[in-house]
């Protein structure tokens, strides 16, 4: 028997150049903006698709519903303050598909701009957030995003909708005016996220005997002690806020047997060999 690991495909904001607009752009704290303009964020989604033919994620280990595009969040910090300045919700019909041309990547073009200002701002974006979740952050200071632990249940972070998905990594940049030289350079991000979930699946090896009398079968697989608390940002250092010494709390972790959508004990069935990916029996885990 082995044990895979699926990965997904990581996305990534990038910029293209289209219609503004100021269709629920929330412009949260516009006080200590030195001296900021008005100006626009250009947007649009991308997900790396390095071999032709693959699903629309290029990630053959993915179904359609664990790369599915349901909801993006944005939010835009002023990087000086810590003030959010700007949230903005979206959703994939907010995003018209383009041709992949020579990078062979599946894009996203949100079809309006981003409102927000000028000056040094650091940008996160939330992909398939729960929307409590996604709508809490609003109005959060850059430090919430950066080290404050969250909870979130397997249930909420993995529903038919999608896998949600945050940055890996922190974005700034200076946001010119629009029609300044530098506008391209700066007010066009290319901001990867990744899922919040690792997914697991345990396939039976192609040529799997057993070297003693008797067989085996009915073979099942769980995850026990899956952790609810996590960063939004991955911590340089590794530090996970689930093992802090001295302060285990079986309340923070889920068991096998209270595993969301599993009957019984929360066992599943182990796949047979050369199962196709649609085919899968998979189980989630929060990753940190």
């Amino acid at each position: 028997m082995k044990t895979k690991t699926i990965l997904f495909a990581t996305f990534a904001l990038a910029a293209g150049l289209y219609a503004c607009s100021n269709k629920n752009d929330n412009l949260l704290n516009p006080g200590g903006e030195d001296n900021a303009q008005p100006t626009h964020l250009e947007l649009s989604f991308s997900s790396s698709n390095p071999n032709p033919g693959t699903r629309s994620t290029g990630d053959n280990n993915a179904t359609e519903v664990e790369a599915a595009l349901n909801t993006v969040d944005v939010y835009i910090f002023n990087a000086n303050t810590g003030l959010m300045v700007t949230y903005r919700e979206l959703t994939a019909s907010d995003f018209t598909q383009q041709p992949s041309g020579a990078t062979n990547e599946d894009i996203w073009r949100a079809n309006t701009s981003i409102g927000t200002t000028t000056g040094k701002k650091t940008v996160f974006v939330g992909v398939n957030l729960p929307r409590t979740f996604a709508g809490g952050l609003q109005n959060k200071s850059l430090a919430v995003f950066n080290d404050a632990v969250h909870s979130l249940t397997m249930d909420e972070l993995v529903t038919g909708s999608g896998l949600a998905m945050f940055s890996s990594s922190v974005k700034t940049t200076e946001l010119r005016p629009m029609g300044d030289p530098d506008y391209v350079n700066q007010n066009v991000l290319k901001i990867p996220v990744k899922r919040l979930v690792a997914k697991v699946t345990v396939e039976k090896a192609p040529n799997m005997t057993v070297n003693a009398p008797g067989d085996i079968g009915d073979l099942t697989f769980a995850i026990n002690n899956v952790n609810k608390k996590f960063y939004l940002l991955p911590k340089l250092d590794g530090s996970d806020p689930n093992y802090q010494p001295n302060s285990w709390n079986p309340l923070e972790f889920v068991n096998a047997a209270n595993t969301p959508g599993i009957s019984g004990d929360g066992y599943i069935a182990v796949n047979a060999a050369n199962s196709g990916v649609r085919d899968l029996n998979a189980l989630y885990a929060t990753e940190n």
